[in-house]
């Protein structure tokens, strides 16, 4: 008897290991690879960074390569007007460029917000409503990013959030 439940647990164990390549491996061990706060291309093909957009089972593929970061960040507010609460970004000179060249070299692309290593939303990058970073836009609003919409998140999320961007800048 105990020779045939060690027999049946050996064959479990060796089926386990056979059914793990080394690619699966590859893209588990990568599912966790960190990405600062910032902006980030979604690609269309496979990356091995890859997210899942909180509160959705979307999974992305992300470049790792950022477009901004907390670095070009001068000011990240919570704006709240009647029952509206959203997170505005500011971004300085450089940031805004490269913010607005995103969005003329790569119309109809989408890209993610990461932060804190989290995907926590898309955009698509030419989305007018949201960032004006075009020299050419209205100087009181000029490199204003709309992170995150009106209630897209709780205001105690959008809080914790503001908090944790303000840590890294």
């Amino acid at each position: 008897m105990t020779m045939k439940l060690n027999a049946t647990i050996l064959i479990l164990i060796s089926f386990l290991f056979s059914c793990n390549t080394s690619e699966s491996r590859h893209d588990l061990s990568n599912f966790d690879s960190p990405l600062g706060t910032g902006f980030y291309f979604i690609k269309d093909t496979a990356t091995s960074f890859k997210r899942q957009l909180i509160k959705t089972t979307d999974i992305y593929s992300i470049d790792p390569t950022p477009i901004v970061t907390t670095k070009n960040f001068e000011k990240v507010e919570m704006f709240h007007e009647k029952d509206c609460y959203a997170l505005l970004i500011w971004l300085d000179k450089k940031g805004s460029q490269l913010l607005d060249a995103a969005r003329q070299n790569y119309k109809g692309k989408k890209f993610a917000i990461i932060v804190d290593n989290q995907l926590l939303r898309t955009q698509l990058v030419d989305d007018p409503q949201f960032a004006t970073v075009s020299e050419k836009d209205d100087p009181r609003i000029y490199r204003q990013v709309l992170a995150f919409p009106c209630n897209s998140f709780q205001p105690r999320e959008l809080k914790n959030y503001e908090t944790i961007i303000n840590k890294e800048e």
